[in-house]
């Protein structure tokens, strides 16, 4: 029968390995969570942004002639589809920069 003996030193020394590994995984979980909370604020915080600058188009405005109000509406839905594709550009949300220029074709 083989005894295996293990000194104090080697039980320490796995010890510290293990917590500094736990530690690590820890970190990266913390990480993880922090970089997925800020990405979910993000996008919370465009999408209000966009909500204000529809509710900042939306006050009515009078024109003179109805092409020049029809004209006045196609910037603005031009303008907020560019402004809707320049922060998925960003992020690289490709589901969103391939839809929006076809609803900008609309």
């Amino acid at each position: 029968m083989l005894a295996m003996s293990i000194t104090k030193d080697e039980v320490s020394h796995l010890i510290e390995v293990n917590n500094k590994a736990l530690m690590n995984s820890f970190k990266d979980l913390l990480q993880d969570t922090v970089s997925q909370i800020t990405r979910a604020n993000e996008d919370a915080a465009d999408l209000q942004m966009g909500k204000i600058k529809k509710l900042k188009h939306s006050e009515p405005h009078r024109f003179k002639r109805k092409a020049n109000e029809d004209q006045y509406k196609f910037n603005l839905k031009l303008e907020e589809t560019v402004d809707n594709v320049k922060p998925a550009a960003q992020k690289s949300q490709l589901k969103i920069i391939n839809s929006e220029p076809a609803e900008g074709e609309k």
